[in-house]
């Protein structure tokens, strides 16, 4: 999977339209939307592999936490100081840190499949224009 930044800049270059490749981006538009929403499957499916590994780090912190007396000798009673402990434990932060970055990247594919999809209308009222300034540049031609 690309990082976050290197995902931005792919998106920058095949979202981009302007007159120079409007007929190279019609062309490729269902490859494009076919690239992100396979992208958008792989990041959800990492996504849920990760929560699934955060949930049972939180688990077994949780359980050596309230039974195991890893606390270092202090009586945790309430679910909320136990909470404390495990989400200052290194292993459970390194792994809700990577669940963040996992959600954003999803977060963000989400948003370029909805620009993918205005993508084509555009694509379609960019063309439709040009048909009508084609049309009326050769009516005054005929005239």
């Amino acid at each position: 999977m690309l990082t976050f930044d290197e995902l931005k800049k792919q998106v920058e270059i095949d979202i981009e339209i302007n007159e120079d490749n409007i007929s190279e981006k019609s062309l490729k538009y269902s490859f494009i939307y076919h690239k992100y929403i396979e992208m958008y499957q792989r990041a959800v499916k990492e996504l849920n592999m990760i929560k699934i590994e955060k949930d049972k780090i939180y688990g077994d912190l949780y359980h050596a936490y309230k039974f195991e007396n890893k606390s270092g000798g202090y009586d945790l009673n309430s679910k909320t100081e136990i909470e404390v402990y495990v989400k200052r434990d290194e292993k459970y932060y390194k792994i809700a840190l990577k669940y963040y970055n996992q959600e954003s990247i999803v977060k963000y594919l989400e948003g370029v499949l909805q620009i993918i999809n205005t993508m084509g209308f555009s694509i379609k009222n960019y063309i439709e224009i040009q048909k009508l300034r084609m049309g009326v540049w050769f009516e005054w031609m005929m005239k």
